[in-house]
């Protein structure tokens, strides 16, 4: 395969190009996220989302081109793409109905149409583990939802940061990203993705990660 071959995006903060290496490198690391938030192999996981979003992108090679492994065949995994327009998300708890899901993840500014659909059809998302995917510094307010857990997501910096059900911490990967005076950077971008002051580094260290930089929110 020819190294110059990349796969680009085109964001609202500009263009995200990634070659085959880049794309495994990422795809590994949705799987580890996947793992720590304890997603077991052979899952199948719903993706509510667009598809400029890693956790849709990176789901498969069969989805997208110069993907050497995606999230489907590492973990491994079933993976379902479900479109986050509103039109779609009134599909999904039909879709539900039809196919036993695992996981299920979802963006942020849609969880509210998702969870009231979900309601009016009489779907029961509490026997699933739902993840919602925003930005570290997202202003609308998240339902709470016991059966609810976190990923950040920053599509341009590729920021994917789970909140570990173990240790109640965003994870990041050292390898990958590093912490810098309120803000994440991501080594291999150099892109830069500000933090919220109420989030602040933890001082434990999380025996399902042990050298992760872990933050936790403070109130």
């Amino acid at each position: 395969m020819p190294n110059d071959l990349t796969l680009s995006f085109g964001l609202p903060e500009g263009r995200l190009i990634l070659n085959p290496a880049d794309l495994q490198t990422w795809a590994q690391h949705l799987t580890r996220c996947c793992r720590l938030l304890g997603i077991a192999p052979d899952s199948t996981i719903g993706v509510v989302d667009f598809g400029t979003s890693p956790v849709a992108f990176l789901g498969s090679r069969l989805l997208t081109p110069l993907l050497p492994q995606g999230l489907a065949e590492l973990l491994p995994a079933r993976i379902i793409c479900l479109d986050a327009s509103r039109e779609r998300v009134a599909l999904v708890p039909s879709i539900l109905k039809q196919v036993k899901m695992d996981a299920l993840f979802a963006r942020a500014d849609v969880l509210p149409a998702l969870l009231s659909y979900a309601s009016e059809a009489d779907v029961d998302l509490s026997t699933l583990k739902v993840v919602v995917s925003h930005a570290p510094d997202h202003r609308d307010p998240v339902p709470d939802r016991p059966f609810l857990t976190h990923l950040w997501l920053n599509e341009a910096a590729m920021l994917i940061a789970p909140l570990c059900p173990a240790c109640g911490a965003y994870h990041l990967d050292p390898l990958l990203y590093a912490l810098d005076a309120g803000s994440v950077l991501t080594h291999s971008l150099g892109a830069i993705t500000p933090l919220p002051l109420t989030v602040q580094p933890a001082a434990r260290v999380c025996p399902a990660a042990p050298d992760d930089l872990l933050l936790h929110e403070v109130s």
